[in-house]
């Protein structure tokens, strides 16, 4: 609490404006936080670490990739510190998400599965939504497959909890590339499907993907015309890396290799590998047929290169292996903590059974002293302390004995007053008593037994078992009568004491 309440806060009007359209309009959170900076001199540290997140993560949403991680750092750093955990999760996965960019896979993976474990308890679907998103891209270029498609499946949830028309199309869009870079043509088409119903509702950037791949499906099935017009449509819209290569490819289908060429040279300056690589490919082909093998040898040199910097990237850094080993680490942390909170359970359980053991001897010890002043009041009395006690139907209907079977019937305990009672109106009996030397279960047993409670009844207000009950009578037969019986041989000696 005190942590929270001495939490430093951005104040700047401009950046809590910007950061409430981060999600919805990128480009205008960049121009207020750009705007929001030339009065830096009034920021406070807090400003500081919200100006540094919202400049990366509009960045980001508008698909433009930042080298420098020196302002998201800073405003991870002030978030840890703070204890914000929201925005520490998104501080954590736009790191993650400029590190991926500049190919420092081990820091990119780590930060984005610490921003998914923040952002699991925090029950956010937007934030969910980008983290799941992200991680399903991350994979997605790591050739992880199956495990892109898990993270997508997981965003798809997230924008249809948010409502999110442009969200959901471009997770279905997602799978649907995932699918097809898969080889799973069926599914590629059912995700494009879905999304064919929200083409007129998303934005261009999310349209031209839908289109490209409704182009990519048309080219597989022959549908060369149909691919055409979604390639123009998507051309015109954005002209992003996976369009322009396919409509590359769609060129040279359709024999005009000149122009196709000149398409698939700039799929060569995109950041997807995957692009590149089968732009190369198609490149090199071209010229070999062509009889340029030198330049066909020069364009293999720099695909070599691709692979090569592909390689470092995926294999010694394995993008899967890293994830296994984040979670290990985690759920072997995870276990740490249970295993301290289960320790700290043991010894709250046993201060507590010692807490009892010693209130209950402490209340032994009371009943003790309270017989014990009782019995020297009595003797101190002229009435013979070895005359027989009988007991009445008076004292069998006294206010003490009625409650006493009250408590039986409920299954309760006496209290210490209620035993004290009790003992006054049995004073005679308990001198009788107090030659056996008897403990305090046991003068209690005694005592009701003799006033005819139940065994089940004496279970009940000795918090004992009726068999429990049964070996008492049974044993204190034998203590102070000094012959063989059972409990009912035990019950008869008792009453006639």
């Amino acid at each position: 609490m005190m942590v929270g309440c001495s939490r430093e806060q951005p104040h700047h009007a401009l950046l809590l404006k910007a950061e409430q359209l981060v999600d919805r309009e990128p480009y205008e959170t960049v121009r207020l936080s750009t705007e929001a900076i030339k009065d830096s001199l009034s920021f406070n540290e807090a400003d500081h670490a919200l100006y540094g997140l919202l400049m990366t993560e509009g960045i980001h949403k508008l698909d433009i990739y930042i080298m420098s991680d020196s302002l998201i750092s800073q405003s991870a750093e002030f978030y840890q510190r703070q204890g914000d955990r929201k925005h520490l999760a998104r501080a954590l996965l736009h790191h993650g998400i400029v590190c991926f960019h500049n190919h420092h896979m081990a820091q990119a993976v780590d930060y984005m599965k610490r921003a998914e474990e923040i952002a699991m308890g925090l029950h956010d679907q937007t934030l969910d939504y980008d983290v799941c998103e992200t991680l399903g891209e991350l994979n997605d270029e790591g050739n992880n497959r199956q495990l892109a498609i898990r993270y997508y499946l997981k965003a798809l949830v997230a924008a249809r909890k948010c409502g999110d028309v442009n969200k959901e199309a471009t997770i279905l869009n997602n799978l649907a590339s995932a699918y097809d870079r898969a080889g799973d043509a069926v599914r590629q088409a059912e995700c494009s499907e879905k999304c064919l119903p929200l083409l007129d509702r998303v934005d261009n950037h999310v349209k031209a993907s839908i289109h490209t791949n409704l182009a990519s499906i048309d080219i597989k099935k022959g549908f060369l015309m149909s691919a055409k017009e979604h390639l123009v449509q998507a051309m015109n819209l954005e002209p992003q890396e996976t369009t322009v290569k396919l409509y590359a490819d769609l060129l040279a289908l359709e024999g005009r290799t000149d122009q196709a060429v000149d398409y698939w040279y700039q799929s060569l300056n995109g950041y997807r590998p995957y692009v590149q690589i089968d732009a190369y490919q198609r490149l090199i082909a071209h010229y070999k047929q062509m009889g340029h093998h030198e330049r066909a040898l020069h364009l293999s040199e720099r695909l070599n290169t691709v692979y090569q910097h592909l390689k470092e990237n995926t294999d010694t850094t394995n993008i899967t292996e890293l994830q296994t080993k984040f979670d290990k680490e985690s759920a072997e942390e995870s276990s740490r903590e249970r295993l301290v909170i289960m320790l700290v359970a043991v010894g709250v359980l046993a201060i507590a059974i010692l807490w009892f053991v010693w209130y209950h001897r402490r209340r032994m010890r009371s009943y003790e002293k309270t017989i014990e002043k009782m019995l020297r009041e009595y003797q101190s009395e002229q009435e013979s302390s070895h005359q027989k006690w009988n007991v009445t139907e008076q004292l069998l209907n006294s206010p003490t004995v009625l409650h006493l079977h009250s408590l039986a019937a409920r299954g309760k305990t006496p209290q210490q007053e209620d035993w004290i009672e009790l003992y006054e109106l049995g004073k005679p009996f308990l001198a009788t008593l107090s030659h056996f030397h008897l403990s305090v279960k046991e003068t209690n047993i005694c005592m009701l037994s003799k006033m005819g409670f139940a065994p089940s009844e004496i279970a009940a207000l000795t918090s004992s078992s009726p068999q429990a009950v049964t070996n008492s009578r049974i044993r204190l037969h034998a203590k102070m009568f000094k012959t063989k019986g059972g409990a009912k041989d035990f019950d008869r000696e008792i009453r006639e004491l």
